[in-house]
């Protein structure tokens, strides 16, 4: 599969209560981690068993030395499409993420702003019929269109989470799988309602999630409303890449013929353990610790209580 989206290098600050507008708040600790929608959705789709073809940019500073060593040591991650941008910063992202584990950030995109059509075209060249594209919405949406086009044209599929929340009409004709929160619901299909939400999918054609946080998500396709599942219960430490390693392996899970719920269920259990640590992609050590996941079993089976190994898809 492959995943075009952004780069950064993530500075984290904890506070107690996250600031509001005027207020200057103190933090008692901070991190810098890797981050970005897209490098977090492709290492949780590496993580998730499928190999992993990442496409981004990066600065020629060095935070991108940080970076793309972090991304080389992921398994099943191919970054030799994340590209060096000369002039350009390497992507940035400034979070407060308070005692209860939410956060509020600030993106800047440096280097990310930069990718182009030659990048993407560049990319669809080696795609395979039956392949899938994961897309997010911090890149350029234009951009975001034309790698949904030129995949479509190669006979992959598209998954495209939209966040954040944007007019979508010119790229939905494009997308095979979409992926929003409630929020990203209302703006993009009009409703956040089960029943609705419902006939639009079967208006479209398209298979829908749902994620509704400690609710869990729904699932969609265009018959209509396929099943909920429910969140993981957990302590959270931080919700920072939560929904990105949902959706990371949510893509891995169908690029390996999952089912959309089974699949959702993999998901949930990844971003539960996304939330059990600081950080969008430190979950990532955990997974190490435990031989990662058996993406290529049963899909019947129950994903968390599958026997974990290296072992995964194409």
């Amino acid at each position: 599969m492959f995943v075009i989206g952004n780069t950064h290098l993530d500075r984290m600050f904890h506070v107690q209560e996250i600031a509001r507008p005027g207020e200057t708040v103190l933090a008692h600790g901070s991190s810098q981690l890797v981050g970005g929608k897209g490098a977090n959705q492709a290492v949780a789709a590496a993580c998730s068993g499928a190999d992993s073809v990442f496409v981004s940019r990066v600065g020629d500073d060095d935070e991108a030395n940080l970076v793309l060593a972090w991304l080389r040591a992921v398994p099943r991650l191919d970054i030799a499409r994340v590209s060096r941008t000369v002039g350009a910063p390497t992507g940035g992202a400034f979070i407060q993420s308070d005692a209860s584990g939410e956060n509020a950030i600030v993106v800047m995109p440096g280097a990310n702003a930069r990718i182009s059509v030659a990048d993407i075209e560049a990319a669809s060249r080696v795609a395979k019929k039956g392949d899938l594209l994961l897309l997010q919405l911090e890149m350029p949406l234009e951009m975001m269109r034309q790698a949904a086009c030129t995949f479509r044209a190669h006979g992959c599929s598209v998954v495209l989470n939209a966040a954040p929340a944007l007019d979508i009409s010119e790229i939905l004709p494009f997308v095979d799988v979409l992926v929003v929160n409630e929020l990203e619901a209302q703006v993009t299909l009009g409703s956040t309602d089960r029943a609705s939400l419902a006939e639009r999918t079967r208006e479209l054609g398209i298979r829908l999630v749902v994620t509704r946080g400690a609710q869990g998500c729904e699932c969609y396709d265009a018959s209509g409303y396929l099943d909920a599942v429910e969140a993981e219960s957990i302590d959270v430490v931080d919700t920072t890449g939560a929904g990105d390693a949902f959706v990371g392996g949510l893509a891995a899970q169908l690029a390996c013929g999952t089912d959309l719920v089974m699949a959702a269920r993999w998901a949930t259990h990844l971003a539960a353990l996304a939330c059990c640590s600081v950080g969008a992609q430190t979950y990532v050590r955990a997974l190490h610790g435990r031989g990662v996941i058996d993406a290529g079993g049963d899909p019947g089976t129950e994903p968390s209580m599958r026997t974990m190994t290296l072992e995964g898809c194409n």
